[in-house]
């Protein structure tokens, strides 16, 4: 097995507009944002590219493919895309705010970048071996729902070296938003993620690439201790700390892998659906139905939105891919959006492997919401998935690893 890495920048010009709140006119820096990318080379070429950008939609993951196979001479079987879905960065894709015209000169920018990365890290490649620790990072998120509420806290940290036992790269795979500066933050930045890589770098001397868990319900939001960039880079360094800590628990093989694609395809009518409907009715009246305590009634108004954008589709279309990158030893799963921890719970149980979560690759639908919690937060209603349709993706995913 082989194994190259390359890092460039992909700062956008300013002003430009921001992606993950409302819309915002950035003004400045607070810091540089990066495109990381990791090849691997075993019975199949794969490439693994991770943005500091909020999400990756399937038109930009798509575009960004193609001019990378259309300018490339060496043959690659499958390519990912990944964002740390920074809530301050530049607005690459239509999800929200349809009106604003996207940056083309900046998507532009973005496929060159691949193309650069792509070419860097074959031309990098090393004969390499992989060892896996795994450590849960402690006291600087949870879930953001209730404090109470259990939630993905492991750090999945995988180590690339080569015979010479020197790194090449290393990669961490973990569960939170990248959401401590707030909407009214008009600077880019990668948020907490850019300290954490910078730290670790400079503790290690080893390059760190990032990839976003399930973190569909996990955040900093209910033990952090500011919202300034300064958190940022309080909880970035304190990440950083924790995973160098981290022993080289055992060595796991990487050199054959089976790729499948789990499709799921479905569609429904909103104005018909029963969910929306009803919960449409009831946010009209919070006084009536919900308890002030209840997210449903302290955020009637935003969660009427969410639902009349719904409202104004005749119909809606779900068309996602999920990957299962099987190796000898573990699973990699990519998720065209994002999970919540019981589902991914679901995915983890069923197999003895270590699953590795690479969420917000190649597309996105929002959040995939279990049944249970279907309709209490946030995050149903900013969901594509009608109610108990997440599950139906899920266990097409299950029933492939079981």
């Amino acid at each position: 097995m082989q194994i190259g890495f390359a890092r460039t920048k992909i700062d956008p010009k300013i002003p430009c507009h921001l992606e993950g709140y409302q819309d915002r006119m950035a003004q400045g820096y607070y810091s540089h944002l990066y495109m990381n990318t990791i090849y691997i080379q075993a019975n199949k070429n794969i490439l693994f590219h991770v943005l500091d950008v909020v999400i990756i939609e399937k038109k930009l993951y798509e575009d960004i493919k193609q001019f990378i196979l259309d300018n490339l001479d060496v043959d690659i079987d499958y390519i990912f895309i990944s964002a740390i879905h920074t809530h301050s960065g530049p607005k690459v894709s239509h999800k929200i705010d349809k009106e604003i015209v996207l940056d083309d000169e900046y998507l532009q920018s973005l496929k060159k970048a691949a193309l650069l990365n792509t070419k860097e890290a074959i031309l990098n490649k090393q004969e390499a071996r992989t060892f896996l620790s795994v450590l849960p990072i402690e006291n600087l998120y949870s879930n953001r729902n209730g404090i109470n509420k259990p939630f993905f806290n492991q750090a999945y940290l995988l180590s690339f070296c080569n015979l010479n036992g020197d790194s090449i790269v290393d990669l961490v795979n973990l569960a939170c938003h990248p959401t401590i500066l707030k909407g009214e933050n008009c600077m880019v930045s990668s948020d907490y993620v850019g300290y954490m890589r910078e730290c670790y770098e400079l503790k290690t001397g080893i390059p760190l690439c990032f990839f976003n868990a399930e973190a569909g319900d996990v955040s900093t939001r209910l033990v952090k201790q500011g919202e300034g960039i300064e958190e940022c880079k309080r909880v970035g360094e304190a990440i950083a700390h924790q995973l160098t800590n981290a022993k080289k628990e055992r060595e796991i093989l990487l050199d054959k892998m089976v790729i499948n694609s789990i499709r799921y395809k479905n569609h429904y009518y909103p104005n018909i659906d029963d969910f929306i409907v009803e919960m449409r009715h009831k946010l009209d009246y919070p006084d009536k139905y919900f308890k002030k305590n209840d997210q449903r009634y302290f955020m009637s108004e935003r969660l009427k939105q969410s639902l009349d954008r719904k409202l104004a589709e005749n119909i809606i279309y779900l068309d996602y891919e999920a990957f299962v990158v099987e190796f000898n030893d573990i699973y990699i799963v990519t998720i065209p959006g994002e999970l919540v921890y019981q589902l991914a719970k679901k995915i983890r149980q069923k197999t003895k492997k270590d699953i590795i979560l690479f969420c917000y690759t190649n597309d996105y639908f929002g959040y995939a919401i279990n049944m249970e919690d279907y309709g209490l937060y946030f995050e149903s209603y900013e969901s594509e998935f009608r109610q108990g349709e997440a599950e139906k993706f899920i266990n097409k995913i299950i029933q492939y690893i079981q």
